[in-house]
């Protein structure tokens, strides 16, 4: 009987401090008392049953007892003692008889709704044979099931994984709702970094932002794989900001340091986002962000293989930077960034060759050449640059009268780089001021008289020099906006010589690669029947309007009749062009 009482009251306290938050200090005593005076209750045969493994008998026996029992407590202890005895039995048979440990597990939910460990037990039961829904909503205390703690981190780990499976399915909503709920019940980085790669995959950047933001305080120094998982996240976050021009997000990422985020990965992800700039063009902002790195406050802490990478990237976007302003006629600050790219690239003979395009810009094309030839002609950019000097050979002997000179300079230019925009507007230059050859006195006063150029001055070639300034802008498109050599001023020069020859041969013109004129003739209002007519026979009656017909292909240079009604005009029309005409 002394034994039967201790082990009574081994079990009253295991029961008490199991349901302390129900039973107050009195509730205890109360117990403890009738553990002791209660030993020939149907409890404690129950209790015999459950020790010799007789659970039928015990469960019966506990049945009993909430009934027929004279002590309340008894009663009480006989239900609780039960649930347990049912979620013990439910947990062996799991795995053998899923159908039954399910049974168990409701039976005691239904006797006590509070039962923490038979919530727990039913949930991840449901989950073992792929009722992860069902499983989701017992652990998450969905009616008629409370809510409960030892069920938290279980819950988490099913939200995670039904999350997983939602994202497959690019149901990317509802992967985020799981994230996001998972991540409140457990502060787990690696949660915040699926929720920040949905919200990726939402396009929101500004929640994927904040949600890794939450993250980095949970990212442990020994969290190999958290600090591994940020670093992947990140490096995927800053480029998708950088390919969309968002630095200001850019910078949020780069200002987190979790364990493990600076250094080596952090240099690389700047190295990497200045190269996506300079492949956007933004030339300005890969610059912005290299050449503070490279100062005195990154000299201990920046890898030297990194230093001479950002080093080289610096030095060549400084050399394009100096090339557009070259371009843009600004010689001062175009000689300022050369001379700053020579720090970073002191090997680079391009920088010399860029140098003397500033010369040539300031008028000392001559000295500019003489720097030029002392360089190696195998220097890249060496022929261009011996082109472009002499195409402003061109200019300069032209604005003195010396027409032979400037030719000859084009000479020079065209065996240098014949296919160098800033050769084609040269030659455009010396086009505009040379006279059609082989025009009769007559011709040349039918013109005059009738032309719908103005030939006030002659018949110059403006067509053919248009169609070179074509070709020259063309090439500058498909040269780039990086190529490094561009003459001094040369997008002003060429738009300043298009303007000029416009104001006496107002016609749209482009390149024609084949040594005829593809000519197109509309109206400015309403539609009449004129005829064509001009070298090689060609005669032609056509209907024109606002519309433009199929273009007409003239094979031979010469003057061009457009004839209706009573009225005539005519117009000289050059090889090498297309060229597109609008009859009063």
């Amino acid at each position: 009987m002394q034994g039967e009482v201790k082990g009574t009251l081994s079990s009253v306290f295991r029961r008490v401090r199991r349901h302390a938050s129900r039973v107050g200090v009195g509730a205890l005593i109360t117990m403890v008392v009738s553990a002791g005076v209660g030993c020939g209750s149907l409890v404690d045969k129950a209790r015999a049953a459950k020790e010799a493994k007789d659970y039928a008998k015990a469960e019966s026996l506990y049945k009993q007892s909430m009934t027929k029992d004279k002590e309340e407590l008894d009663r009480q202890l006989a239900r609780e003692e039960l649930v347990d005895l049912l979620v013990e039995i439910a947990k062996e048979d799991a795995k053998a008889d899923p159908a039954r440990a399910e049974g168990l597990y409701r039976e005691a939910l239904e006797l006590d709704p509070g039962d923490e460990a038979a919530q727990d037990g039913l949930g991840r039961l449901l989950a073992s044979i792929s009722r992860t829904d069902e499983a989701i909503k017992v652990l998450g205390g969905e009616a008629p099931y409370g809510k409960c703690d030892l069920c938290q981190r279980y819950l988490a780990v099913l939200l995670v994984q039904r999350a997983r499976t939602f994202e497959e399915k690019k149901q990317y909503d509802a992967a985020l709702a799981d994230y996001t709920r998972a991540l409140s019940l457990i502060s787990e980085a690696n949660y915040a970094f699926s929720a920040a790669r949905v919200q990726l995959l939402l396009k929101n950047e500004d929640g994927a932002a904040k949600a890794i933001e939450d993250a980095v305080p949970m990212i442990r120094p020994d969290d190999r794989q958290a600090q591994a998982n940020f670093l992947k996240i990140r490096e995927e976050a800053v480029l998708r900001a950088a390919g969309d021009g968002n630095l200001a997000l850019v910078d949020r990422y780069m200002a987190m340091f979790p364990p493990g985020a600076g250094g080596d990965p952090w240099y690389f992800l700047q190295l990497r986002v200045a190269r996506e700039l300079r492949r956007q063009g933004d030339i300005e902002a890969a610059i912005g962000r290299l050449e503070p790195l490279l100062g005195e406050s990154h000299r201990q802490t920046l890898p030297d293989g990194y230093r001479k990478e950002m080093e080289q990237l610096v030095g060549s976007l400084l050399k394009i930077r100096g090339s557009n302003f070259l371009r843009d006629g600004k010689l001062a600050e175009a000689d300022a960034s050369f001379a700053k790219a020579s720090e970073y690239l002191p090997e680079d003979d391009t920088l010399k060759l860029l140098r003397a395009l500033t010369l040539g810009g300031r008028g000392e094309v001559e000295r500019a050449l003489q720097v030029t030839r002392a360089l190696p002609a195998a220097t890249y950019g060496h022929a261009e640059v011996v082109a472009i000097l002499e195409s402003l050979t061109v200019f300069e002997r032209l604005d003195v009268g010396d027409v032979e000179g400037a030719k000859a300079a084009l000479l020079r230019a065209q065996a240098a780089a014949p296919d160098a925009p800033e050769t084609h507007v040269a030659s455009a230059a010396i086009l505009a001021v040379t006279p059609v050859a082989g025009l009769s006195k007559k011709e040349v006063a039918l013109l005059r008289k009738s032309g719908l150029a103005r030939y006030g001055d002659g018949v110059f070639r403006f067509g053919e020099a248009l169609s070179e300034i074509a070709w020259a802008r063309e090439q500058a498109k498909n040269l780039g906006e990086v190529y490094p050599f561009r003459g001094p001023g040369s997008t002003e020069r060429r738009e300043s010589l298009e303007r000029r020859i416009h104001e006496s041969y107002p016609f749209e013109v482009g390149f024609n690669s084949d040594p005829t004129t593809v000519l197109t003739v509309r109206t400015k209002a309403g539609t009449k029947e004129i005829t064509v007519s001009g070298p090689g026979g060609l005669d032609e009656r056509v209907f024109v309007s606002t519309n433009a017909p199929n273009p007409i292909t003239i094979n031979e240079p010469g003057i061009i009749t457009f004839a209706a009604d009573k009225s005539k005009s005519v117009l000289y029309t050059e090889p090498y062009t297309t060229l597109k005409v609008v009859l009063p």
